[in-house]
């Protein structure tokens, strides 16, 4: 079934600590290459492209002139780019990626009709194997935004651990805040729950810092693993504090709220994501794009992470190297696999796990390189696409 905008492409997480870990979607099981998806925004660590790594005999080359409006669209399986209008890919499962400008797109969720989907970014040398690597879930496409990586993912456990990125929201009334998740456990009853939020959030004026204000308990659980978007979620009013308990289509109707937080999705009321003109970007990512250690993550505490978010001022909420955004279509690629930080952008040296149109084949495919790029287009991609057996 096609949901819409708080669609969730991630089972509802068992806390670590909870008796079994079985809540996987499109996993392929404990085979595969057992290589660490790379990091968003992170290159292959020395592998790939200029890192060393020859890919020059593995799977086939495609070249894909990406328009300067509008969408290409791309069949894995030739590989081949295909004559498709918009209106024709919208009920067609015989493309996989979509591209436009310096975004990818899969046939699946909010972006094609098909059971398409992807995960990633792997590391670059993933692409020599023959055999999918594992994977915990195909990642399938919808609506998110600055909070769409807000976390990072341990396979073994399936827990969720927050980055501690601080994120700048703003309201059309003028209103700027910022924000940092700092868990996504808690107890109903308790027992241990996932998505039961803890956040922190303190609005910020010319001339200075508001006091910071806590929530423990923000109940983003819409019904567990058995509900719908006729369950009910949690949607902040950073202005007041008060958690409206909102179903999707409720949300979509309502502006007294800034984020909604529905299981692992986060939610920005402004642009696809609702009618209030909210608009956020995350403020670590954009100072320091390059991903930590799982490791590094799992040791960060409410208490340790208190002065990075602390240091956030009007100033740094308003510098001139932020780009708020309200929410719109992401896919698993989302910015991972463009490196922008530098002019003009470059492919970031990863591999990407990607399911055919109609739910079948799997692929591997590796960006090679741009030809034509400017700071907002890749001009020409050059592809490399290779088709591999299940684990």
């Amino acid at each position: 079934m096609k949901h819409s905008l708080f669609t969730l492409t991630l089972a509802l997480f068992p806390l670590a600590i909870a008796s079994g870990c079985t809540e996987e979607v499109g996993s392929s099981g404990s085979g595969g290459s057992g290589a660490t998806p790379a990091g968003p925004g992170s290159t292959s660590s020395g592998q790939g492209g200029e890192g060393g790594i020859d890919i020059s005999d593995e799977g086939t080359p495609i070249d894909i002139p990406v328009p300067q409006t509008g969408k290409v669209y791309v069949d894995l399986d030739a590989p081949a780019v295909l004559e498709l209008t918009d209106n024709e890919a919208a009920s067609s499962n015989v493309w996989e990626l979509a591209f436009e400008g310096l975004d990818v797109f899969t046939n699946s969720g909010v972006s094609g009709p098909g059971t398409g989907g992807a995960f990633g970014p792997y590391d670059g040398f993933v692409f020599l194997s023959d055999v999918e690597p594992e994977l915990p879930f195909l990642l399938e496409d919808r609506t998110g935004g600055a909070f769409l990586r807000w976390y990072a993912y341990e396979g073994a456990i399936h827990a969720l651990w927050s980055r501690y990125h601080v994120y700048g929201i703003k309201d059309p009334g003028g209103a700027t805040y910022k924000l940092q998740i700092l868990s996504y456990y808690g107890e109903i009853q308790g027992a241990p729950v996932t998505a039961i939020y803890r956040v922190r959030w303190a609005e910020a004026t010319d001339q200075g810092v508001g006091a910071t204000q806590v929530l423990d308990d923000l109940d983003g659980t819409a019904g567990g693993l058995a509900g719908d978007e006729n369950d009910p979620s949690g949607c902040l009013d950073l202005a007041t504090g008060t958690v409206h308990p909102y179903t999707v289509d409720e949300a979509q109707a309502a502006t007294d709220w800034h984020v909604c937080f529905r299981r692992d999705a986060i939610t920005v009321n402004g642009g696809l994501g609702g009618p209030g003109g909210v608009t956020a970007v995350d403020i670590t990512r954009t100072h320091a794009p390059e991903e930590l250690e799982l490791e590094t993550y799992k040791a960060m505490t409410p208490a340790s992470q208190l002065s990075p978010f602390d240091d956030v001022d009007f100033a740094a909420l308003n510098a001139g190297t932020l780009t708020y955004r309200g929410d719109r279509v992401v896919s698993a690629f989302d910015t991972a696999w463009v490196d922008t930080s530098i002019s003009p952008p470059t492919p970031t040296q990863t591999t990407w796990l990607v399911q055919r149109g109609d739910g079948g084949q799997r692929f591997l495919v590796y960006a090679e390189g741009f030809e034509g790029a400017d700071d907002n287009h890749p001009g020409t991609v050059s592809l490399r696409v290779k088709a591999v057996s299940a684990p």
